[in-house]
């Protein structure tokens, strides 16, 4: 069934929509970011093999939401195509399958997750005391593995249907119910027990749960969305199939990068673990960029993906370029902070002189790469709400891969020093911006079908 459009997306000025849509999904994903850093101040009261424990976790749990993304993209894609076609109950059976793929592969991921975090921290060879901590954290985090990826999968169908105002608003809730139970449960304030990392795992948890519960609710009040309950197949294998096959390449590419980060943490525990330490509060400080680039990435997918449903072609590019002006202007911003005020940054999660040195030369050296980072991004969900997530798949992960012997030669054979991770990591991520931009220049993405 097909409703009239009047979708303003698809008619209003594109720096206008893609700031409407871009600016609280920005807000969101820093938010998102919150939830780590409150995290690692919190945690960071516990030591230096605390703090490294939750970076080198941090990781893992990389990898599980790349394998969410497999579901979490090509439910965006496909709702805003359908959206912007005006066929609101494919889109609406978009959804239904997404929740449904979304829990199989969340009870997946726990499993394998359960059986194997042990083996994760040896292969890392992290200290003891850092692999102790590592363990008892992520533990907890895979037993909840269904409120994380279902958070990510009802964030998906919301945006996709031009709504980034919800998730944000569930975001917000969730992060404040995460920061007040942070401390009670990692110190055991009051009644409750003390922990430590563990408590840290626990208020995620808890906290992901409850939005999961209330994004469900506003979703099944919706009168729209209602529609694939009425569906002969409550399992639509046909509709997963096609969720996977825009899904699988983005999240593969996602997935690579969080494998290759636990080799380039191999690398970096040979430089000690306040280098490590480093590298999980260098990384989280970058997230904030990261996160920008994301942000304004999922405003490109949805409006490109409705823009290609209504058959405008040519207003899909302009705002994948419109948004690489964006994204250049905001992480250039950052990255101005970045080396000016790099120090000061790291002080904020730990006072040890060491890391704040190490950590500093992390963000100094990644700056500029931020600029192409973010570029990176934007192309990427230009390509996912098109559809063709196949071609940043074929830039991002041979030059991921590449990062851990380049990391590897210029840290331990050329200069015996960690800034050569850190040189490996932005010299690669320039090169990705660049080869990404000229392949969506290219323009075969115009001719994907979902």
């Amino acid at each position: 069934m097909k409703q009239k459009n009047e979708n303003l997306l698809l008619t209003e000025g594109v720096t206008k929509g893609l700031l409407s849509l871009g600016i609280p999904v920005v807000a969101s994903l820093l938010l998102q970011t919150s939830f780590n850093i409150v995290d690692a101040i919190w945690i960071g009261r516990l030591g230096d093999a605390a703090l490294a424990a939750i970076s080198t976790a941090s990781f893992v749990l990389w990898s599980v939401f790349a394998l969410a993304e497999m579901v979490a993209i090509g439910v965006t894609a496909m709702i805003a195509r359908f959206v912007g076609a005006g066929d609101q109950r494919q889109a609406a059976q978009v959804a239904g399958q997404g929740i449904w793929l979304g829990l199989l592969v969340s009870i997946g991921i726990s499993a394998g997750g359960m059986t194997s975090v042990a083996y994760i921290f040896s292969f890392m060879r992290t200290a003891s005391d850092v692999t102790q901590h590592g363990i008892s954290y992520l533990a907890v985090l895979f037993w909840g593995m269904p409120s994380l990826i279902l958070f990510f999968v009802l964030n998906a169908i919301y945006r996709g249907n031009g709504d980034t105002k919800t998730p944000m608003k569930l975001l917000t809730m969730a992060v404040l119910i995460n920061g007040v139970l942070d401390p009670f449960l990692i110190f055991g304030w009051g009644p409750f027990p003390q922990l430590g990392v563990a408590g840290a795992a626990f208020a995620t948890v808890i906290a992901r749960f409850i939005g999961v519960a209330v994004g469900v609710r506003i979703l099944l009040r919706r009168e729209n969305w209602l529609v694939w309950r009425t569906s002969k197949k409550w399992i639509d294998l046909s509709m997963m199939r096609r969720i996977l096959r825009i899904g699988i390449p983005a999240s593969l590419a996602g997935l690579v990068v969080c494998v290759v980060y636990i080799f380039l943490t191999r690398v970096t525990t040979k430089f000690g673990t306040a280098a490590v330490a480093a590298l999980g509060a260098g990384h989280k400080v970058q997230s904030i960029t990261y996160m920008i680039g994301v942000g304004m990435s999922v405003a490109v997918t949805t409006m490109v993906g409705q823009n290609l449903g209504a058959k405008q072609v040519e207003r899909a590019a302009r705002t994948a370029w419109v948004g690489c002006g964006i994204i250049a202007l905001a992480n250039g911003c950052m990255a101005a902070i970045y080396l000016t005020l790099s120090p000061y940054i790291i002080r904020i999660f730990i006072s040890n002189p060491q890391v704040i040195r190490i950590g500093s030369n992390y963000l100094k050296i990644n700056a500029i790469a931020e600029i192409f980072m973010g570029i990176e991004s934007i192309f990427d969900g230009a390509f996912a709400g098109a559809g063709d997530t196949l071609p940043p798949a074929l830039i991002s992960v041979p030059l991921t891969v590449a990062r851990y012997p380049l990391a590897y030669f210029f840290a331990v054979v050329l200069w015996n020093n960690v800034n050569g991770v850190w040189t490996a990591i932005a010299l690669t991520g320039f090169v990705r911006g660049v080869l990404i931009m000229y392949w969506f220049s290219r323009g075969k993405w115009k001719e994907r079908e979902v």
